[in-house]
């Protein structure tokens, strides 16, 4: 489960958070068709931090609430792998939602190349957006795992696959 597929989500014209961006933001975050702009929003709150606070007062507890209740969901019904994607997992105090933490990471500057690449943006919009979430040498300190993507395709999923028999490996321990 994805916290940005479910941001994807609340984003939708006509939910709670939609109204509440709308209503915050105004609609010069909106598209033509109403849809939130996630790159316009995202230059509002990148630039300015109490902006950003506001839009992660609207976001934040919603999803956090809905990841919590797929992983008890999950707990109860029984045995398995439940992998939650949550990119601001230390950022948002999120640690009690994981048993488990795998962080995956990527110098500075291949992390602003690609967010460059992946949302047609500027490099200051790239290092503001870096810039917002704590520094990588902090997520790592509660990470169970690390992975790091600097290397070929074929170095990270070795180490995708070395974190995946430790997790078989947990899995088989009796409880």
């Amino acid at each position: 489960m994805s916290a940005d597929a479910i941001v994807h989500e609340y984003l939708e014209p006509g939910t709670d958070v939609w109204k509440k961006i709308a209503s915050e933001f105004g609609p010069e975050v909106l598209d033509a068709d109403g849809v939130v702009d996630r790159k316009k929003l995202g230059q509002i709150v990148f630039r300015y931090p109490e902006k950003r606070s506001r839009l992660e007062t609207i976001i934040h507890p919603p999803v956090l609430k809905r990841l919590a209740q797929e992983a008890e969901h999950f707990r109860a019904e029984g045995s398995g792998v439940l992998i939650l994607e949550i990119p601001l997992l230390v950022e948002t105090s999120s640690l009690r939602l994981v048993e488990k933490v795998l962080v995956v990471t990527a110098e500075q500057e291949t992390q602003i190349d690609r967010l460059e690449k992946r949302y047609g943006i500027s490099r200051e919009e790239a290092i503001l957006r870096i810039k917002s979430q704590l520094p990588m040498s902090e997520k790592v300190k509660v990470a169970d795992w690390v992975v790091s993507t600097e290397g070929t395709l074929r170095r990270t999923k070795e180490q995708v696959d070395r974190v995946w028999r430790a997790v078989q490996e947990l899995l088989a321990q009796p409880k």
